[in-house]
Order: C-alpha cells, then structure tokens, then sequence
C-alpha cells in the first residue's frame, strides 16, 4: 500500500508491506517495523532513531538525509539504497545486507538519458519541500517534517555542517562502512527475526498472515533465496503448535506454507 506523509506515535508496522510508500520527513522514532518491507519507499529526511527494523527490507529506497541513530537493522536489506548523509553511524547494522548502496549525491528518477539516477540538485529539495507542504496539513507536523530536511539535504556545492561531513566521511570510508555478511548468515539472521515477529501473540495473525504471504510469493526483493533451506524452516516455524501469532491462520495459506516443505523421505 503507498503510504502518506505522516507522524506516526512509536507505529506498530512489523511485516507491513510499504513498497513505494512516500515518507519523506516523517517522524517514525521507535516504530516497529520487524519483517517490514520498505522496498523503493521514499524516506527522505525522515527520522528512524531506535526504530526496529530487524528483517525489514529496504531495497532500492530513499533515505537521504534520513536519521537512524541507534536504530536496529540486524538482518535487513539495504541493496542498492539511496544513502547520501543517511546517518548510520550509530545503528546496529550487524548482519545486515548493504551492497551496492549510493551515497554519492543522488536520487532514483524518471528522466529520460539518466539511467534513472539524477543529481540531488536545489530543485530535488524544494520539490521535496513543496510535496510535504502539499500532502501535510499546516502546523506542527508540517514544520517538524520541513525542519527534518535541513540542512542535511542542501545540495552541493554547499558546503555541509560538521555533522554531515562526518556522515559522507564514514560512508567512504571503507573501514567505518558496513559491510555484507555472507548470504547465508544474512538470511538466517533474517529468518530468526521474521519468526520472532510473527509468531509473537500481539496482532494474531495479521503479522503472520503478511510475512507468510510474501514466502509463499516471493520476489526479487524478498531476502531469502528460493532454493535455500530458510523457507521451509520459516514455513515450519509459522505451522508449529506454539507459534501463538498463527492462531487464525487461513486454511489457504497453512496450505501453501506446507507446500514449502519438502516431504519427508520414506522409512527404509
């Protein structure tokens, strides 16, 4: 579903499908976006201090600018993300897959002749600007969110403030940037934070019912490979007894969950 610019209170988001969702400037501090996908979604500026987002997919997404102090991002994906000034400094990137990030000062685009990356340019923020003061109605809100987006987002040439030499500093830095586990350990540090979300009793079993969808159809963003034993062992966890969080589960997708395990073979 796309999102709005918004102000969500401590957002209780784990397994929630936000492709595309436009959350430039928001406020998600402490939110709870365990299992989350977030591919592509526009996080501009946007505020992630101690959010949880521990399996949470961020493939492609835009989080210039975005504030992630102390957030934890055990087992999730940032392949390919827009990471200019987005301050991973002090986030708990244990585990997590980041690879091929762009922290060069750019963003993804439509224009024709640009590969579909643009420089991050005056116009790039005042239609950002513009945006939020179009979609957020007048008042604390609005100002905190265009608040959020200075100065971190000035576009060159202008020269950044110490904090934000500090953040370019440590992306190129190659001894203070993260770096890729394998995929394997990757994907069952994943698996290990999708099962503990979804099979917690809080949400039953809409929690569930979300994550267990996207294993039953998996695409290119979705961390796990199809042929890796991540899937059956999740399909496994989501069908056991005490994994409260199923309790409501669909009949159809209980089904298709046990398609993902293989049988087991015959008694000698």
């Amino acid at each position: 579903k796309e999102g709005k610019l918004a102000e969500p209170l401590c957002a209780q988001l784990q397994g929630a499908s936000l492709n595309d969702a436009q959350l430039q400037g928001a406020s998600l501090d402490g939110a709870q976006l365990q299992g989350a996908s977030l591919n592509a979604a526009q996080l501009q500026g946007a505020s992630l201090d101690f959010a949880q987002l521990q399996g949470a997919s961020l493939d492609f997404a835009q989080i210039q600018g975005a504030r992630l102090y102390h957030a934890q991002l055990q087992g999730a994906s940032l392949r390919e993300a827009f990471v200019w000034r987005a301050d991973l400094r002090f986030a708990e990137t244990s585990v997590a897959w980041i690879d091929s990030v762009r922290s060069d000062p750019t963003l993804a685009c439509n224009e024709s002749g640009t590969n579909f990356i643009c420089p991050w340019t005056e116009t790039t923020l005042r239609d950002l600007k513009e945006e939020i003061g179009r979609v957020v109605p007048e008042g604390p809100y609005r100002e905190a969110a265009l608040t959020r987006l200075a100065p971190r987002l000035r576009p060159p040439p202008a020269a950044p403030e110490s904090e934000e030499a500090a953040i370019d500093a440590w992306w190129n830095n190659p001894d203070t940037r993260p770096h890729s586990p394998t995929r394997e350990a990757f994907e069952a540090e994943a698996a290990k934070h999708w099962q503990q979300v979804g099979c917690q009793p809080d949400g039953a079993p809409h929690i569930v019912t979300q994550l267990a969808s996207r294993l039953t159809g998996l695409s290119f963003f979705d961390p796990f490979d199809p042929d890796g034993p991540q899937l059956a062992a999740l399909a496994n966890a989501f069908l056991a007894k005490d994994c409260a969080g199923a309790a409501g589960l669909s009949d159809a997708l209980r089904a298709r969950l046990q398609r993902l395990i293989p049988p087991k073979p015959p008694a000698p």
